[in-house]
């Protein structure tokens, strides 16, 4: 049996709920077009969500990158009992798309 527990869920819902229960998410990979090498390594915040937003209605970008628009990383939440602390990363951009690559990270007290 296949469990989908974010199935029919509000795409813009979710990704409030995410930054209102304090889930640290950063952009790992992009692809999609208005999501440029600015967006690596940047936060999921409430800027971001408004921006993806403006993407969604000018692009169709879908606000949770299911299309494959965008990765992302979760750094820190409630539940987890240390942080993750990037150390290095650098951005790969080809033009149409990139990556964010940690090079070094440790796990930190919260």
């Amino acid at each position: 049996q296949a469990l989908h527990p974010l199935w029919g869920i509000d795409p813009q819902t979710h990704l409030e709920w995410l930054t209102e229960h304090q889930v640290h998410t950063i952009f790992t990979a992009v692809a999609a077009h208005g999501l440029d090498q600015t967006w690596l390594g940047r936060p999921l915040d409430n800027a971001a969500i408004e921006r993806l937003k403006a993407l969604n209605a000018q692009y169709g970008v879908h606000l949770c990158g299911e299309g494959g628009e965008y990765e992302t990383l979760v750094l820190d939440a409630p539940w987890f009992s240390q942080r993750i602390q990037v150390e290095k990363a650098q951005k790969h951009w080809d033009g149409n798309s990139g990556v964010y690559h940690i090079t070094s990270a440790h796990l930190a007290p919260k």
